[in-house]
């Protein structure tokens, strides 16, 4: 009990000296306090199942096709990282991916499916007005 009084008595003191700069630190303490969790980067871990097909567009940049077991609606799910591609499901089971993201990009992604068929070709473009391309990355076969 002795310990805990010494250590509380220098905000005695500065209460006491200085009513405005107690005010001032606690409430500095305070707003960093809360303003932590907004700094310190959010990685959220998130497992997309269902994948229906695969789409390549450049060596980092992916769409996967899912569909929901319980729903008839397909959507569209773009990777921007190069992904590690892991051929380690049997036939019968359905792909899945792996994305670790922080708030504003794509860190890590895994994409586990059956074999190198499964990808197909897409799309790309890049460029701007001046000097705009696109064209179509095919399957080698």
């Amino acid at each position: 009990m002795q310990k805990e009084e010494s250590k509380l008595k220098w905000l005695w003191r500065l209460y006491k000296r200085s009513p405005m700069g107690f005010v001032t630190i606690i409430l500095t303490l305070v707003v960093v306090g809360l303003a932590i969790p907004l700094i310190r980067p959010q990685i959220a871990h998130k497992k997309i199942e269902g994948v229906v097909r695969i789409f390549m567009h450049d060596r980092d940049h992916y769409t996967l096709l899912t569909k929901t077991q319980d729903s008839a609606r397909l959507q569209l799910v773009e990777i921007e990282v190069e992904p590690s591609l892991i051929m380690d499901l049997p036939e019968k089971k359905a792909m899945w991916a792996y994305v670790k993201t922080d708030r504003k990009t794509m860190l890590k992604a895994e994409i586990h499916l059956h074999s190198v068929n499964c990808i197909d070709g897409g799309d790309w473009e890049c460029g701007n007005r001046s000097s705009y391309r696109h064209g179509h990355t095919c399957v080698v076969e």
